[in-house]
């Protein structure tokens, strides 16, 4: 209202000015010559002056219309910010996490390394078809055969430890949740050959249930979907299943190392990490990436990674 105003002022002033110049005789005579007199100077820088006004109106008011328009937009920003933010808690509250899981976790290791050969030449020695050994079986690795001892290390992980961060993962803190499974008594060893020609793969596998009590930062399936994770697996400190009897049988001697062969780490990876709720929401652990371990004490730490969490 007010640039309009201002405008019919401006336009009322160029009007009267035109009006009052066709009547009036702006000129005068000097020494025979018709020159421009004082008043029509005025009239001239009047007239000029009023047109800039007009001028000056139109830029502040496309100025102010501009600045609305942003203000407007920015106005517009927030609602629906505020309004996804809703959303967003209302579907959090609408998910829920449950505090019991089921994790399946386990690893692939190839079966064409060395140490794993002898491993895998015992079992077959004395099995025929049926590669499926569970932790208690005597065809699960053990300690105190030197072939053996790196495998059963990995194959008697005894802990499962997961936190859940939000952002990246700082192992120098502790998650924004956090699962701990025992795997002790829940392990499964599987040896498959994938063709009639094809290496022997050896498949380590736990499955066990839990229960993690929700946290503020995370309460729903939507605040694990998208997370990051750190992964722990360990054993406790001087655990490992040894076969009193397994020195006593003759097939093992012939499967010991080499001589002069050393006992060193051996190639493995996860091949699988998932959590099941009771109501069927799975969570896969995916991409996981190697990665350092800290001290824990009373522990013996196997391996860590991180990895992305994706909820269904």
């Amino acid at each position: 209202m007010l640039f309009l105003i201002l405008k019919a002022i401006a336009s009322v002033l160029a009007a009267w000015y035109g009006v009052y110049a066709t009547v009036t005789d702006f000129h005068e005579k000097r020494d025979g010559i018709e020159r421009l007199s004082k008043a029509g100077k005025q009239g001239i820088s009047f007239l000029v002056m009023v047109s800039l006004f007009g001028i000056c109106v139109d830029v502040w008011k496309e100025w102010h219309e501009h600045e609305n328009e942003a203000a407007g937009q920015e106005s517009t920003k927030q609602t629906a910010a505020k309004l996804e933010n809703v959303l967003l808690e209302a579907r959090r509250a609408g998910d829920p996490i449950e505090q019991d899981f089921k994790l399946t976790f386990g690893f692939r290791v190839d079966g064409d390394q060395s140490i794993v050969r002898h491993y895998i030449h015992r079992v077959a020695k004395s099995t025929e078809h049926d590669f499926h050994f569970d932790e208690f079986s005597a065809k699960f690795p053990v300690a105190n055969i030197k072939s053996e001892a790196s495998l059963s290390e990995l194959a008697h992980f005894d802990g499962i430890d997961i936190n859940f961060y939000k952002g990246a993962v700082d192992t120098s803190s502790g998650g924004l949740f956090s699962l701990h499974f025992d795997c002790s008594g829940h392990k499964k060893l599987d040896i498959v050959r994938p063709g009639i020609n094809g290496q022997r793969t050896i498949y380590i596998e736990c499955e066990v249930d839990t229960t993690g009590m929700p946290t503020k930062d995370f309460q729903s399936y939507r605040d694990m979907d998208g997370s990051n994770v750190f992964i722990q697996v360990s054993t406790k400190e001087g655990k490992q299943k040894e076969d009193p009897d397994a020195a006593k049988n003759d097939f093992n001697i012939s499967f010991k190392a080499p001589e002069g062969e050393e006992l060193k780490d051996f190639d493995f990876e996860p091949s699988i990490g998932r959590l099941l709720s009771k109501k069927r929401r799975l969570c896969e652990l995916s991409d996981p990436n190697r990665i350092s371990c800290g001290e824990s004490p009373g522990l013996n730490i196997l391996a860590c990674y991180s990895a992305k969490v994706k909820c269904d």
